[in-house]
């Protein structure tokens, strides 16, 4: 029994079937399917026909030889009378023998020249005046064997045994002529079905292709056919005004992202701008000024000041100091003058020398085809910047306890990677690190590249980021 799922999974199969598999597929069925209801019509007319035929045309041949054998047989005439049934046999394709039977069931005459079948005489041998008419097996196939009284019994009976194997090869070989007929009309058809399906499916063929470059993101593309008035060619038409809106909309978004993508360009140098200024501000005035601060408070403790004063002045020494130093490293922090100075891999190495080694975890930081190597300003401030956040956050927030850096460029590609053994980033973003992953990948973004970001529990978070420059 044929289980429900294969049967809706064969029938799928048929339904998905190429289109044009269908059409030829569906005229192939259909031709054959007549062809073989005529075949069968036709057989079953021509063998009535043909047994009906046959039966009166063995009857008829009997009543003549009948006939004819009464002067024969009255003068004992056996050669004249063997001759007239040879000639009958000869005449009739359809005639397989004839004998004359007396009534003391001798042969008298025959069409078997060398050894009488005498089981023959053990068929159709019942009373000699009437006539009857049977089928028999013989090795030669179906016989119609008639049997015709001579003279009313008197001189015996006619035998005459009709083959069907004439009329029934004149039969197969009209089946094999309708078959040769039916077969040169199904290829006629699938050759006319061929030309009438590519004719309608080039135009689907065309939509399809150029669906898939729309899907692609060319929207350029455009179907041309030279049907311009039926509904495929409505339908194209339809479909080329489509692709131009599709085409001026794309145009629209680009510019939209090029003015977006340039004002916030313009941000980032103008937050950058601002970080050069107060950095400078903090580094030149503020550094001075403790400078000469520190030189005053030098001053005073090499004067005879009771010890309680050198007590307190050495304490605001050595806050004096530490203010100084936070000064600094938030100059540095806003914008490290050496990215400018020396480029982005001096910057980073000096970056990680500076923090990370402070902070007590081991690093290692590789690069490769960068070192001498510059790039335009804003990627040098925005792959900076991304490093500076991924760093923080492994050192805020991974507890990690060493960290991988690694840059190279290739092909016009740069590419980095950052990688800790801390305790992954679903632990980060419960403290609240979820702005600066979104900077970084913003940053990157807006640079045309792509971020991705790795992390499991037990084996820290690795940062993979990649730049055209």
């Amino acid at each position: 029994m044929i289980n429900k799922t294969t049967l809706q999974e064969t029938l799928l199969k048929i339904y998905n079937v190429p289109f044009y598999i269908k059409i030829v597929g569906l005229i192939v069925f259909t031709s054959f399917f007549i062809g073989i209801l005529t075949i069968v019509a036709v057989e079953k007319t021509f063998y009535n026909f043909n047994s009906n035929q046959l039966n009166e045309l063995s009857v008829s041949i009997a009543k003549e030889l009948s006939f004819q054998s009464v002067n024969y047989i009255l003068d004992n005439d056996i050669f004249g009378l063997t001759k007239i049934l040879d000639d009958s046999k000869k005449s009739n394709p359809d005639v397989l023998y004839a004998f004359v039977e007396s009534p003391d069931n001798q042969i008298f005459a025959s069409t078997f020249h060398n050894v009488f079948p005498k089981e023959l005489l053990d068929v159709n041998n019942s009373d000699f005046k009437t006539s009857s008419v049977k089928r028999i097996k013989t090795n030669l196939g179906s016989v119609i064997d008639v049997k015709e009284p001579i003279l009313n019994g008197a001189l015996g009976v006619l035998r005459v045994g009709i083959s069907k194997k004439h009329s029934e090869n004149v039969v197969n070989s009209l089946i094999m002529y309708i078959l040769l007929i039916i077969f040169l009309g199904i290829f006629v058809s699938v050759v006319f079905a061929s030309i009438i399906t590519y004719l309608i499916m080039q135009p689907i063929f065309l939509l399809k292709k150029a669906t898939k470059e729309i899907s692609n993101g060319n929207y350029k593309i455009k179907v041309y056919s030279s049907r311009l008035y039926d509904d495929l060619g409505g339908l194209i038409e339809s479909f080329n005004l489509m692709i131009d809106k599709l085409n001026f909309l794309e145009k629209e978004r680009e510019k939209k992202e090029q003015l977006l993508k340039e004002f916030v360009n313009k941000v980032i140098d103008a937050q950058e701008e601002e970080r050069k200024r107060i950095s400078r501000e903090l580094h030149d005035e503020l550094g001075q000024f403790f400078a000469y601060l520190k030189m005053r408070i030098k001053t005073v403790e090499e004067s005879n000041s009771l010890n309680e004063t050198k007590k307190i002045f050495s304490e605001l020494k050595e806050n004096l100091l530490k203010e100084v130093n936070l000064i600094h490293d938030m100059a540095k922090n806003l914008r490290p003058s050496i990215l400018d100075e020396m480029g982005l891999s001096k910057a980073i190495e000096f970056y990680l020398n500076d923090f990370v080694a402070a902070n007590n975890i081991n690093y290692s930081f590789n690069t490769f085809n960068i070192e001498q190597r510059r790039f335009d300003s804003h990627i040098e401030t925005s792959i900076y910047r991304v490093v500076q956040e991924a760093v923080l956050n492994v050192v805020k927030h991974s507890r990690a306890k060493f960290l991988k850096v690694f840059l190279e460029w290739n092909n016009g590609i740069l590419r980095g990677i950052i990688e800790d053994d801390g305790i992954g980033i679903e632990e980060n973003q419960k403290n609240n690190s979820g702005f600066g992953i979104y900077s970084m990948k913003e940053r990157i973004t807006l640079l045309g590249g792509n971020l991705e970001i790795n992390s499991d529990k037990e084996n820290g978070t690795i940062i993979i980021f990649s730049v055209p420059t």
